[in-house]
């Protein structure tokens, strides 16, 4: 049903370091890192990764 799960909104998301994924999530919005955690959680599962998700849509929706 989750189009965006299958095509994450960063190019070579799969080969990308953790500062390069930080970057890109400036612009992101909390809906949109949202798709990027879930689409983690189903393919690498990094957890350094999914930890700096969480704070970064915690942080947008303003409880961090």
């Amino acid at each position: 049903a989750e189009k965006l799960a299958a095509e994450p909104p960063v190019p070579n998301y799969d080969e990308a370091p953790l500062p390069q994924l930080r970057a890109r999530l400036r612009g992101l919005s909390s809906d949109q890192v949202k798709l990027l955690r879930e689409y983690e959680r189903k393919h690498a599962a990094r957890p350094d990764v999914l930890r700096m998700y969480e704070n970064r849509i915690a942080k947008l929706n303003g409880l961090g």
